[in-house]
């Protein structure tokens, strides 16, 4: 893998679960349509929420899944400037200079790269649009950190990805102060080299 580290997100999976996004939703309008006969007369109100609802957030989620896949740039970037996240809404660059943890995790089958941050603060602010803020909101309330990386639809093992952030971290750390504030281009393999922890 050549640096910088570019990992691409793993098309077919995304529009996989796109179509099973839209499947569920196409499943759900004959419900809808024919609740009258379908359900009890007394339940009927809560079942046409309950699967509106559930058609609604079907069909964005088809339409969120579709536009991920259909990018042309790569999920995760990782240089000297930090990590430039795409795997999300999100759109985001976390510098390496306000990470201060890597970790892993996995909830419900699903693997993430939590990166800790000296200032959630300063993310939150950073939020375009108030369903983003309470996205990134709701991160720092579970995780501590409002900056988790879903690492499922990434054509790279999320151990692999979670190994390469900490390398990476871990070879940022180790460069003198003054080189950290001027670097702006790939650090160079000479110089990598010499920095291996």
């Amino acid at each position: 893998m050549e640096y910088p580290y570019r990992i691409p997100q793993n098309k077919t999976r995304l529009y996989a679960l796109a179509a099973v996004c839209t499947f569920l939703f196409l499943l759900s309008l004959p419900v809808l349509l024919q609740a009258d006969s379908l359900f009890i007369p007394d339940l009927r109100p809560f079942v046409l929420l309950a699967m509106g609802i559930n058609a609604v957030l079907f069909a964005l989620g088809a339409f969120q899944l579709f536009r991920q896949a259909s990018q042309k740039e790569e999920g995760l970037t990782i240089n000297t400037v930090g990590i430039h996240d795409k795997t999300s809404p999100q759109h985001r660059t976390i510098p390496w200079d306000e990470v201060t943890t890597i970790d892993a995790k996995v909830i419900a089958g699903n693997h993430f790269v939590v990166i800790g941050v000296t200032d959630p603060e300063r993310f939150l602010q950073r939020a375009k649009g108030l369903l983003q803020r309470w996205g990134l909101r709701s991160n720092l309330k579970r995780h501590g950190t409002p900056i988790v990386i879903p690492t499922n639809n990434l054509k790279l093992e999320p151990h692999q990805i979670t190994a390469l952030l900490k390398q990476e971290f871990l070879q940022y750390r180790a460069l003198p102060e003054d080189l950290r504030m001027e670097l702006k281009d790939p650090i160079p393999w000479s110089l990598r080299e010499n920095n291996l922890l």
